[in-house]
């Protein structure tokens, strides 16, 4: 019923009752917008606690490797001679106590049988600190001889010796924690870790740990084991040492499943937390789990709030109250002019458009509103995707795009430090790719397009035009290299451009890259500082422009491992040269001529006609894939665990699997393994989806069986040419 139409009296009536109507829609739109603020910055909280946990259990695991390759090194001493002297046992562990600081004692433990007990006791004594025996604890606490028994584990070879003295001869066996734990490596022939122990050597009285490795001879005899003594505190710090935590999260680690305080054994950051709980997991340390609990800290969630979820429904509020004010002010005037019996229909069309356009803005801040709520930005890469796909506001488009840059800039300080660390153990392996030169050259310049254009750069390729047409090397790390000097000079290019030139090198079989820019340039006092490991030219630079300090160290590197090299010329306020060069390998004209063909191929499709089963326990993941292969018209279903996965390939018939490897219940790698044993020649090709990105996980999942493997975070455009190149499998 219009509203021209009411009589005087009704109009009367309603004109009571609005206010009530408006105040009521204000509050439920202020009640929505401040949810969906809210689960807007628990998204942000959320994933960047869960970043920074990833980062350190990453490190924290590569850790406890090296701890464990530092007691087989020990084996490997005493296997390769007959008779290893105290002396060579102080000169090959120096250098590593030196490294590994939080390490307490590292030791050699003979297994002794009571018939060769007195000897051993003989030949500890005979070193001049005097008469010595294999000691055990009473219950009170005292030093007391050990009872006779068919076997002991005394302290025997101990580094660093004089500040581990009191525990030379101590028989481990004759604690039941130790005892244990020796059994159980013997047993399983593994590494064993011991519950927390108190270090009662240690002045600062921190948590301890044991790290135990049997030793077998030639005969598979056991005779002895090689122990490590760990400063829990001390090697978190460590760690820690990376800014890994700062004060943006809280961290308690718990020796077990228990979270009880007798179990805890380090804590950071517990006075700046907010008390909210935001992540927990467990960690395998040498068969025993740690657990692992983070909060956020009011810092973070300082930093991560541009605009707080109460200051976003006092805008909306305010905003509502202006379209309520303008509602009621044109609601009042139309009772005025009812009056004017020949102006009525004018004005009343007047007030008909009037409120036509206040509806219309009360609805589009209602569908921005729902929009904001319905696709909250929660920083995973995958929703990154999605939502360029829907439809943005200008601010929006502003928003998704820092939150890519970010994610893509963390994605890059990620890659650095595992390629640092690579790097660092001499385990960056090269691979041979055939490479369309021309192609390859021209593309270099697609990832930086964008900002080239929104600084106002310009950016030229020149190449030689006697260039091979093709070349095998490694196509992955020349990129690396190619890309890590072109996004510096972007970055710190204000005005002029950017010119790479592609030329034949030195040498036969050797090409020659060289990026000029006409940026700040680098002092000549600074230019030694380029290839140190974190390091950029200058503080200053670092707080302007940020970044690792890892990218020229990686390059220079990858050149180096390419045959070639890495040199700068520089000259301050005028501009750089990075110039490199690499060695590659000839290809032959059957295999150019493939490339050619290859070329060819027809383009990969935007639909992906296929039925796949998805297993994914993460419901953020499981909502990125869902509207990823919803997206590309993929018929798919859903599970959460590796067990479900293998009951539905029992129960339908699938074209393709996407795989987790880390799920509860059931993981990846076994349901994989259960899946091809049950179906056979049957069985879908399966493709891993994981974190995971070092070489031997990748391993593990092909040895499973798996076709391939997808590294997670998964773009859209890389799932769809995994999805077309097996649909017709």
């Amino acid at each position: 019923m219009s509203l021209i139409a009411l009589s005087p009296h009704k109009m009367v009536s309603m004109n009571k009752k609005l206010p009530l109507y408006l105040i009521f829609t204000c509050l439920i739109l202020t009640t929505l917008v401040f949810l969906g603020a809210s689960r807007h910055q628990k998204g942000l909280i959320e994933n960047e606690v869960e970043s920074r946990a990833t980062f350190l259990e990453h490190l924290l695991l590569s850790t406890l490797k090296a701890n464990e390759e530092i007691l087989l090194s020990m084996e490997g001493l005493f296997a390769s001679s007959e008779l290893v002297t105290r002396e060579e046992f102080n000169t090959f562990l120096t250098l590593t106590l030196e490294r590994h600081p939080y390490i307490q004692a590292l030791e050699w433990i003979p297994k002794v049988s009571l018939k060769q007990k007195r000897s051993f006791e003989k030949e500890m004594s005979s070193l001049g600190h005097g008469k010595f025996f294999f000691y055990e604890k009473s219950i009170e606490g005292e030093i007391v001889p050990v009872e006779d028994r068919p076997f002991y584990f005394p302290v025997y070879y101990v580094e660093p010796f004089f500040e581990n003295i009191k525990a030379f001869g101590f028989d481990l066996a004759s604690n039941e924690k130790r005892r244990l734990t020796i059994e159980k490596a013997i047993a399983t022939k593994t590494f064993q870790a011991t519950p927390k122990i108190n270090l009662v050597q240690d002045r600062t009285s921190q948590a301890g740990m044991l790290l135990i490795h049997p030793y077998f001879d030639k005969a598979g005899i056991n005779t002895g084991v090689t122990l490590g003594v760990y400063k829990v505190t001390d090697m978190l710090n460590m760690l820690l040492r990376e800014s890994i935590i700062s004060k943006h999260v809280s961290l308690m680690i718990y020796d077990g499943d228990s979270t009880s305080a007798v179990d805890l054994i380090y804590q950071a950051n517990l006075a700046e937390g907010n008390g909210n709980t935001a992540l927990i997991r467990s960690v395998d340390v040498s068969s025993r789990t740690w657990t692992l609990v983070w909060s956020p800290t009011h810092t973070l969630i300082t930093d991560l709030a541009a605009l707080s979820p109460t200051l976003w429904a006092a805008i909306a509020l305010i905003i509502c109250a202006l379209i309520s004010t303008l509602i009621n002010l044109t609601f009042n005037q139309r009772l005025k002019i009812t009056k004017e019996v020949d102006l009525r229909t004018k004005i009343a069309e007047e007030a008909a458009t009037s409120a036509n356009t206040s509806n219309k803005a009360k609805s589009d801040f209602l569908a921005s509103m729902s929009h904001e709520i319905r696709t909250p930005m929660n920083g995973i890469i995958g929703m990154i995707d999605i939502l360029k796909e829907t439809s943005l506001t200008k601010d929006q488009q502003v928003y998704i795009n820092s939150i890519d840059h970010s994610g893509i800039a963390l994605m890059e300080i990620i890659h650095d430090i595992l390629d640092f660390s690579k790097i660092e153990a001499n385990k960056i392996e090269l691979e041979d790719h055939v490479i369309n030169l021309h192609e390859f050259v021209n593309n270099l310049s697609l990832p930086f397009v964008s900002i080239i254009l929104e600084k106002g750069l310009s950016f030229n390729i020149n190449s030689e035009d006697n260039l091979p047409d093709c070349i095998s090397c490694d196509r992955t790390r020349l990129r690396q290299i190619i890309s890590n000097l072109i996004s510096n000079s972007v970055k710190f290019t204000e005005h002029g451009g950017i010119e790479l030139f592609v030329r034949n090198g030195p040498s036969q079989n050797t090409l020659e890259f060289e990026i000029i820019d006409t940026g700040i340039g680098i002092r000549e006092e600074n230019l030694e500082k380029l290839f140190i490991p974190f390091s950029q030219a200058d503080n200053s630079i670092t707080r302007r422009f940020g970044g690792s300090g890892l990218g020229l160290t990686i390059s220079k590197t990858l050149c180096e491992l390419m045959g070639g090299d890495l040199s700068v010329k520089s000259t301050y306020e005028e501009g750089s040269s990075f110039k490199f060069f690499i060695h590659y390998r000839q290809v032959s004209i059957e295999k150019v001529n493939e490339i050619n063909m290859s070329d060819k191929a027809l383009p990969v499709p935007d639909k992906i006609n296929l039925k796949v089963l998805v297993a994914e326990d993460n419901s953020i993941n499981q909502k990125v894939i869902s509207l990823m292969l919803k997206s590309l018209g993929v018929e798919y279903t859903l599970v959460d665990n590796g067990l479900q996965a293998l009951e539905q390939t029992k129960l339908n018939s699938f074209d393709l699997i996407l795989m987790d490897i880390q799920m509860p219940v059931m993981d990846g790698i076994t349901a994989t393994e259960k899946i091809i044993s049950s179906l056979k020649e049957k069985s879908p090709p399966i493709i891993a989806i994981t974190a995971n990105v070092f070489k031997e996980d990748r391993k593990r999942c092909l040895d499973a069986g798996m076709s391939y493997v997808l590294s997670k975070p998964v773009r859209k455009k890389e799932l769809l040419d995994v999805l077309a190149s097996f649909r017709h499998h």
